[in-house]
């Protein structure tokens, strides 16, 4: 199972921002405001990756809210492939990609794929899979080859609203016990590959334990803080995990990590801070210990 830590983050404070609180006119044709949607993806690319050099490339895998043709195509300049589902509405997404049906239809086998790519650059393709649902992608760079991907039914991976489960190199099981073997395109399985990791993590932190979830405050500061918390101990389960695999131990599940975790903090006193500080910190540890044993 793949887990990825969450080590850079950003507050979407929404898109409708006034121009003077951006410090001037966006300097991206994405978005009004650079702060959230495709424009973010951008400028937070051109702070972690280096400049482009000949022949070096790198992939992004997106989500339906960022991906979008103008993003792929600048992101191309930069030698970054991309990879993710697209909202149908999307300026440039050929409408002939569009399904008909919210659901699988009988008459359309499951695992039909229909492409298009675009006149103008050839290895920027629209695609649309069959699974339950359809499944709309966008993609620059990816193969284009179909592969056999074994399902579950009932038991599928929800990316945003669409229900999509591609592993290359897994069996799964029908209600009753019966295999299936649905065809898929490559660059599906490493959209699900890349994806499951982060799903994993907003798992974790949003629908397990979750401080966060846990109370509603007035103010927007106090939920941040907590969200913040939910991301830290997630992280830490993460790390501790990897380190019980080194050790040769079997991995810990999550309620029995934060039971550690609770027993550990419970322990600390006053002594183990400086006097300047031991106030405030026990005060915090007294009051997280609370949102953990009732949340």
């Amino acid at each position: 199972m793949l887990y990825v830590l969450h080590v850079r983050l950003e507050v979407y404070c929404g898109t409708d921002q006034h121009t003077s609180e951006l410090g001037g006119e966006s300097p991206t044709k994405f978005s009004a405001d650079p702060n959230s949607g495709p424009a973010a993806v951008v400028r937070n690319l051109h702070e972690v990756l280096p400049a482009p050099q000949d022949g070096v490339f790198h992939a992004v895998v997106t989500d339906r809210f960022y991906t979008s043709v103008q993003l792929a195509l600048q992101l191309l300049s930069r030698n970054v492939y991309t990879v993710g589902t697209i909202q149908t509405n999307m300026q440039g997404f050929p409408p002939a990609i569009k399904a008909e049906y919210e659901n699988h239809p009988p008459h359309i086998p499951r695992g039909t794929t229909r492409m298009a790519a675009a006149k103008c650059y050839p290895p920027l393709t629209a695609l649309l899979w069959w699974d339950r649902k359809p499944v709309h992608l966008l993609y620059t760079g990816g193969s284009k080859v179909l592969q056999s991907c074994g399902k579950f039914l009932l038991f599928e991976l929800l990316f945003n609203y669409l229900c999509c489960a591609c592993m290359s190199c897994s069996e799964r099981r029908l209600r009753g016990g019966q295999k299936v073997v649905v065809p898929c395109p490559a660059m599906m399985r490493d959209y699900q590959r890349w994806m499951e990791g982060v799903d994993i993590h907003d798992q974790l932190r949003l629908q397990r334990y979750s401080l966060q979830m846990a109370v509603v405050f007035r103010k927007y500061y106090k939920t941040i803080f907590l969200g913040l918390v939910d991301m830290a101990i997630v992280n830490a389960y993460i790390v501790y995990r990897e380190a019980q695999k080194q050790r040769g131990e079997a991995p810990a599940d999550h309620a029995k990590f934060l039971r550690v975790l609770q027993a550990q903090m419970l322990e600390l006193t006053p002594a183990d801070f400086t006097d300047a500080v031991s106030y405030c910190i026990s005060f915090f540890y007294c009051y997280l210990i609370v949102y953990l044993f009732y949340c």
